[in-house]
């Protein structure tokens, strides 16, 4: 929270800065843009007339500098350092004065020697993994945020010792050099207890078992996993556990959520999970689930066995599934499905066409000629969301 907010007694920073943009944005001063998957406020928008208070202030307070290959002076005063320019002729040394800066990188780059003296690190998003940044970033122990990219397997022992101690870390975000790049996350043996949103991009012969521990998790992500064994096993008793979402992350033709499992999960998303077959949810499972998308999943005979069991439902979405699958979901199909979703509000099919998505509500008659009802709905999704 950069020494904005101050902890109290039973709560981290950061909840207490939640709370404090709950009560702004409650009072109107603040309008909330995006939320996150737990209901907190991911970004907001503020009134021009606050805004240009907040600038006023900044220039008048040196609130923030912004530092470009030619400026050599000594900032002292300065909360926030934000660096313009070649990554290649950056140098960390000359930020040991600033060391104790809330240092924050959003951009990606191959990070130079000495990245290890900016200990008060927040967020260090997009870096290229190599020898030196791997075993500099246990030195990092402010690190709320990482995102790494091009980690290969060979990396695995030296990457998981720094992260052991990084305390702190609230967000992690690893990426293999390639979808068939195996990561290596097992010699992880204390893992941040603060950890609350876990992405991987790669390979992975077995789940980290790890995971089981990390009761603040909230958004798990598994791409290209490619996973033989069940992923769920390892997932279902996580506390706190609300959005799930599995790209080519299980090798299996059975999806099973047990009874009175996932208890928190709100957003299940299944995306070229083959050669998937099948999933079953069982009574008590995802009691408090609000939405499902399915997408690629080529395989999928049919919708999940028993989707009627979950009350709280309000979305379900297919993207780019075989006409097929979705002629069976239709009210006038022999022996269809139509009955297992009738509950749900909002049921869509969803197709690429002419550079962006569409999405028509289930009983909607279009150009594929799927189904019949005279009302249309269509929702379109610009090239960036695209899979």
């Amino acid at each position: 929270m950069e020494g904005f907010v101050k902890q109290k007694v039973g709560r981290t920073v950061e909840q207490v800065a939640q709370g404090y943009l709950n009560e702004l944005a409650n009072k109107n001063l603040i309008l909330v843009a995006r939320s996150k998957d737990d209901g907190s406020i991911k970004s907001f928008r503020i009134h021009d007339f606050l805004r240009e208070m907040l600038l006023s202030k900044s220039r008048d307070q040196s609130f923030l500098m912004i530092v470009n290959e030619q400026t050599n002076e000594c900032i002292n005063k300065v909360r926030r350092l934000s660096i313009h320019g070649s990554w290649a002729n950056f140098n960390p040394q000359r930020c040991v004065e600033y060391s104790y800066l809330p240092f924050d990188f959003v951009v990606g780059f191959k990070p130079p020697i000495g990245m290890g003296v900016l200990t008060s690190l927040y967020k260090l998003c997009f870096i290229e993994a190599t020898p030196g940044i791997i075993t500099e970033l246990g030195k990092m122990k402010e690190l709320r945020r990482l995102c790494i990219l091009k980690l290969r397997r060979e990396d695995g022992k030296d990457f998981c010792s720094s992260i052991g101690k990084l305390k702190n870390l609230q967000v992690l975000n690893i990426s293999a050099t390639a979808e068939n790049e195996i990561l290596d996350l097992d010699h992880l043996s204390s893992p941040p207890a603060s950890l609350q949103r876990l992405y991987m991009s790669g390979r992975l012969e077995n789940v980290p078992h790890w995971i089981k521990s990390l009761n603040n998790l909230v958004n798990v992500n598994f791409r290209w996993s490619q996973l033989r064994d069940d992923p769920l096993e390892y997932l279902q008793d996580l506390p706190n556990l609300v959005h799930l979402d599995l790209l080519m992350g299980y090798v299996g033709e059975e999806l099973c959520f047990k009874a009175r499992k996932f208890q928190r999960l709100k957003l299940l998303d299944l995306d070229k999970v083959e050669p998937l077959k099948q999933v079953i949810i069982e009574e008590g499972a995802m009691p408090n689930l609000e939405k499902i998308i399915i997408q690629r999943c080529t395989f999928l005979e049919s919708v999940p066995s028993g989707i009627e069991r979950l009350t709280n439902i309000q979305v379900l979405e297919f993207f780019d599934m075989p006409q097929e699958f979705v002629h069976k979901l239709l009210p006038d199909t022999l022996d269809g499905d139509y009955h297992k979703v009738a509950h749900i509000p909002q049921v869509y099919y969803t197709y690429w066409r002419d550079g962006a998505w569409e999405a028509h509500p289930l009983e909607t008659k279009d150009e594929i000629g799927i189904s019949s009802r005279p009302r249309t709905s269509i929702r379109c999704y610009d090239q960036r969301n695209s899979l």
